[in-house]
């Protein structure tokens, strides 16, 4: 995958984006946290960060990716990265021809499943370089909900 930054085309934060191959989900998840640890954790240098909070947004494909602090409402990163993975926006589409029943168990599961994909990713990169704590919080949020659906260490 390759990574692209944003910075000359948008203002703070900065944003780097990459495209998860297909069939490649858990791959590209292993290397979005590696890039996180060596290029967007240093990035952030003097915010003050409490965990890092990965976003869900399946109706476009995408998973932010960014330091938080679980504190305060607002953002306060300097830089963030977005994973596109055309499946979850295909899988997405494809579940709303169905019933709004079937819909939302079945995005629900695809959610969780994701989620679970997110946190075993992150622990299995613990030791990349820039993650030097240990037992830090991490969350999974799906998009425009109140509170965190899954949450984790790494």
């Amino acid at each position: 995958m390759q990574w692209v930054s944003d910075r000359n085309t948008s203002g703070p934060p900065e944003v780097f984006s990459a495209t998860a191959p297909r069939g490649r989900r858990m791959d590209a998840l292993h290397e979005m946290w590696k890039f996180f640890a060596t290029t967007v954790l240093p990035a952030n240098a003097g915010v003050a960060w409490s965990c890092f909070r990965a976003e869900i947004w399946a109706d476009t494909g995408r998973v932010l990716l960014f330091p938080y602090d679980a504190m305060r409402k607002e953002r306060i990163e300097k830089a963030g990265l977005c994973l596109n993975i055309p499946e979850l926006q295909d899988k997405y589409e494809e579940l709303e021809s169905l019933d709004e029943d079937s819909f939302e168990a079945g995005l629900t599961a695809e959610l969780r499943a994701l989620a679970d994909e997110i946190l075993a990713a992150a622990q299995a990169t613990k030791s990349a370089p820039g993650l030097v704590q240990d037992n830090i919080p991490v969350e999974v949020w799906e998009a425009e909900e109140g509170a965190p659906t899954t949450t984790g260490l790494i």
